[in-house]
C-alpha cells in the first residue's frame, strides 16, 4: 500500500516495489497454506494474482526500454528504424503503465484491500473448529516452517537435477520456487534453530544466484515476446519499415541471447550449491 501513490504517479520504482510487496504476500499465503485453507482465500489469490496481472506489463516493457534499449540510442542514434522501435516501445510502456495506475486506482483494488485486511486479522481460517485444525494452529512456528521448507526444498533439487532438460516455462516455473523458498528463509530468519545462521546465509546465497540468473534467462525470453509482438503489430502495411525494425530487433535479440549460455551455466552451478547445502531447520 505505500507504494500506491508512486504507482500512480508512474513511478517505476514504487511499480517495482509494490510487485515484490504482491510477491511476498502471495509467497507468506503459501508458507501457511494449510492452515489458511478456504474458499475465501482462493479468492484471496485470485485478486492477487489480477492485481499482478495488471501491473506485469509496465514493468517487463520498463525494463526492456531501461536496461536494453537505452543502451543502444547512442550507439544508434541516427537509425531512423531504431528510433521508430524506440519510440513505439516508449508508446506501449505509457499504455501498460495507464493500466497499472487504473488497477491500483479501481474499486475492485480498494476493496480488495479491505477484504484482504479483513481475511488477515478474523478470516474464517482463524477459528480452528476441528482437533485437526487445532493441532495445525497450535503447531510451533520452528515445527511449520521446518516441514514447508523441507518440502519445497526437495522440489527444488528434484527439479535441479534434471535442469538440462527444463525448457523455459519449466525454467520459468524453477525461478519461482526458489524466490519462494528464498523469502520464506527471510520471514522465518529469526526462528530459533541450532547451526542456522551460516546455513542459512548459504541458502539465501545460492538461491539469489539461481534467481538471478533464470530472472535474466526469462527476461531475454519476455523481450523476445516483446520483439515478435512489435513485428506483428506492423503487418503488411510498410514492408519497409518492416524490414528496418526486424534487423533493429535482431541486433538487439543477438545482444541479450550471447549472455544465454553463460546465464544457463551460472544458474546450474547456484543450483549445485543450493544442493549441497545442509538444511539449516534440522
Amino acid at each position: 500500500m505505500v507504494n500506491e501513490a508512486g504507482v500512480k504517479s508512474r513511478d517505476s520504482e514504487a511499480l517495482h516495489q509494490i510487485r515484490i510487496g504482491l510477491r511476498r504476500l502471495r509467497a507468506a499465503i503459501s508458507l501457511f497454506s494449510d492452515i489458511v485453507a478456504g474458499p475465501r482465500t482462493e479468492f484471496i489469490k485470485a485478486e492477487l494474482k489480477w492485481i499482478t496481472q495488471g501491473l506485469s506489463p509496465a514493468r517487463d516493457l520498463d525494463v526492456y526500454i531501461s536496461g536494453v534499449l537505452a543502451p543502444f540510442r547512442a550507439q544508434h542514434k541516427d537509425n531512423a528504424d531504431f528510433r521508430s522501435l524506440y519510440r513505439d516501445f516508449e508508446r506501449r510502456r505509457a499504455e501498460a503503465l495507464g493500466r497499472a495506475v487504473d488497477t491500483v486506482a479501481s474499486d475492485r483494488y480498494r476493496d480488495l484491500l479491505i477484504e484482504l485486511a479483513a481475511w488477515i486479522e478474523a478470516g474464517a481460517w482463524s477459528h480452528a473448529d476441528d482437533q485437526a485444525a487445532r493441532a495445525a494452529h497450535e503447531r510451533p512456528i520452528e515445527i511449520h516452517a521446518a516441514a514447508q521448507l523441507a518440502r519445497w526444498r526437495k522440489k527444488i533439487v528434484r527439479k535441479a537435477r534434471a535442469f538440462d532438460e527444463l525448457d523455459a516455462a519449466q525454467r520459468h516455473k524453477l525461478r519461482i520456487a526458489v524466490k519462494k523458498f528464498r523469502y520464506v528463509t527471510e520471514f522465518v530468519a529469526h526462528v530459533p534453530r541450532r547451526k542456522s545462521t551460516s546455513r542459512r546465509v548459504a541458502f539465501l546465497n545460492a538461491a539469489k544466484r539461481i534467481q538471478d540468473c533464470l530472472g535474466a534467462l526469462n527476461d531475454v525470453a519476455v523481450h523476445e515476446k516483446l520483439n515478435i509482438g512489435m513485428l506483428d503489430e506492423q503487418g503488411e502495411t510498410n514492408p519497409k519499415l518492416l524490414r528496418g525494425r526486424a534487423f533493429v530487433a535482431g541486433l538487439v535479440s543477438g545482444q541479450e541471447e550471447a549472455q544465454i549460455a553463460k546465464l544457463t551455466k551460472g544458474a546450474a552451478v547456484a543450483l549445485a550449491d543450493f544442493r549441497a547445502v545442509k538444511p539449516f531447520w534440522k
